[in-house]
């Protein structure tokens, strides 16, 4: 029996020897390295989804009443005490410019072309990035002592962690863009929020919806202008948005 204990003893250490330097833990430097390797095929995967800018099919009689401040990129708030701190607005000017036409394809595809030549009224399609999570965990990174640990509180970010664990900084009544809660994203990723106000014909809708996307949307994003990644990710979103405009307006008055 100590022969066969022994002989294992040895087989074990000379099969790690033979196994070499290739059978260590990976190095913190060497997961990095991967990670980023697999981030860019996500996002090279994901850029391939981005459809042309999609034309008004021009069969209801559309009416824009959104303001102009709805139509341009804007940071909401920089100060990280306010309930808007790093919610961006996604204007017409740099991402989805097609969003009425979409919404005009989505409601014909919902109701069918009997609604051709209805008035649909616009007075809301915001898109919005709430990155306040992901800034304030990347703010406070490596800081210490009383003030950022109070400043901390209310952030829970483990990235793409499940379940999701974020949430919007204030009060759905306190918040004029941007709201969420955790049950309605699936990863903690910055959440795009959409929200509508639009008429069709007499009927009013009120539609939210929150997108949690594949990758992490504030790593990609660029202020100033258009990226493919972000205009994946936003039609994308749009897409969600719509089933549930699809669903809002099967409901019975």
């Amino acid at each position: 029996m100590r022969v066969s204990k022994n002989l294992a003893v040895v087989t074990f250490v000379l099969a790690a020897l033979a196994a070499g330097p290739g059978a260590a833990e990976p190095t913190s430097r060497e997961l990095r390295e991967k990670a980023a390797a697999e981030k860019k095929v996500q996002i090279a995967a994901l850029e391939r989804t981005v459809q042309p800018v999609l034309a008004s099919p021009g069969k209801l009689v559309v009416e824009d009443l959104r303001p102009a401040d709805a139509k341009r990129n804007r940071l909401l708030s920089g100060w990280m005490f306010d309930c808007h701190s790093a919610i961006w607005n996604l204007g017409d000017n740099r991402v989805a410019p097609d969003r009425i036409a979409r919404l005009e394809e989505a409601l014909l595809v919902s109701l069918g072309e009997g609604i051709a030549g209805q008035k649909l009224t616009v007075r809301r399609y915001t898109i919005s990035l709430n990155a306040r999570a992901a800034v304030s965990a990347t703010t406070f990174e490596g800081t210490g002592g009383i003030v950022p640990s109070l400043m901390k509180q209310g952030v829970d970010y483990q990235e793409n962690a499940p379940p999701a664990s974020i949430r919007a900084q204030c009060k759905r009544e306190e918040m004029q863009a941007g709201w969420f809660e955790a049950r309605d994203i699936t990863n903690n990723y910055s959440p795009i929020i959409i929200e509508m106000d639009f008429s069709l014909g007499d009927r009013v809708y009120l539609v939210r919806s929150a997108y949690s996307a594949e990758v992490e949307p504030w790593d990609v994003f660029e202020p100033r202008k258009s990226t493919p990644i972000i205009a994946a990710i936003v039609q994308h979103a749009m897409a969600k948005a719509h089933v549930a405009v699809a669903d809002e307006v099967a409901r019975p008055e």
